[in-house]
């Protein structure tokens, strides 16, 4: 069962129901955390920025599949191999 009380998966559900200043708070929360952790991987801020937000992408377009059971695990681990990705290609 999904987290109800995660993060992602409020900004997921604010996104369905077309709730634009939630949204935006929530995608603006999400963004930061996500790329403050990227960061953590990579000395790029620029790069770390757009892994952060291509997560969040692929997670908006994933939440509907019942494979994703954890949006928060889900995400910070597609997050560590896209940074891990990136590494391994500089």
């Amino acid at each position: 069962m999904k987290n109800k009380h995660s993060i992602y998966y409020l900004l997921w559900q604010q996104n369905t129901i077309s709730n634009w200043p939630i949204y935006h708070t929530l995608y603006d929360r999400c963004h930061t955390e996500l790329t403050t952790y990227c960061l953590s991987m990579l000395n790029n801020h620029k790069v770390a920025r757009v892994i952060a937000y291509e997560a969040i992408l692929e997670l908006m377009s994933q939440l509907d599949d019942e494979r994703v059971q954890n949006p928060d695990a889900w995400i910070i681990n597609l997050a560590a191999r896209k940074c891990q990705q990136r590494q391994a290609a500089a």
